[in-house]
């Protein structure tokens, strides 16, 4: 008789893992399946369109690619458009973004380009509902998601399809509580906080 309950208890607690690990719904992945992605925006540094700048988005939605691209607060909580967490590669001044105001960071042009480092509004404003992966970058304390609360009115207007993604599981954690509409992907590497 033993083993009978035994075998309910196991299939009890084998029915609740799965139950718990099986995803709530299915949100609609369709807009990213078969997309090719213009990383940084469709760019040519030789040309005089630098990655992450507008012109670079610009040349992307005209030949319809989705676009992959970085987002980070200014130190005016300005929600900006940048790679890197240093200027020195693309602006050859050895400063932080996030030292920087937004007012400050437009005296600077990438890679000697008549282009600026933009804000996400205007990014969105010339992707015109295009596909859109829009990395988190964590440049304050792991732990700071200020940036996820910022940036989400911005999304919340844009009529494209975004997927949000990060390095830090707590960006990506923080859009799976507070704006559970939006797909969400980590990304890997060795994260150490």
């Amino acid at each position: 008789m033993w083993i009978l309950y035994l075998l309910c208890a196991i299939i009890v607690v084998v029915s609740l893992l799965i139950f718990a690990i099986l995803p709530r719904r299915r949100r609609n992945t369709a807009p990213f399946d078969h997309t090719l992605y213009a990383h940084r925006g469709l760019h040519n540094n030789e040309s005089g369109i630098p990655e992450n700048s507008l012109a670079a988005f610009a040349a992307a939605a005209k030949a319809g690619y989705g676009v992959e691209l970085d987002v980070q607060l200014t130190a005016d909580q300005q929600v900006v458009v940048f790679h890197d967490r240093n200027l020195k590669r693309m602006c050859g001044v050895d400063k932080r973004v996030d030292e920087l105001t937004y007012d400050e960071l437009k005296t600077f042009r990438l890679l000697n380009s008549d282009q600026e480092i933009p804000l996400l509004s205007e990014v969105l404003k010339v992707l015109d509902g295009a596909t859109l992966l829009c990395e988190f970058k964590t440049m304050r304390t792991y732990t700071d998601t200020s940036l996820c609360t910022i940036t989400l009115p911005l999304l919340d207007t844009y009529k494209g399809a975004v997927c949000i993604e990060s390095f830090n599981p707590m960006m990506v954690r923080w859009f799976r509580k507070n704006a559970p509409q939006y797909i969400r992907g980590i990304l890997s590497m060795r994260f150490e906080p």
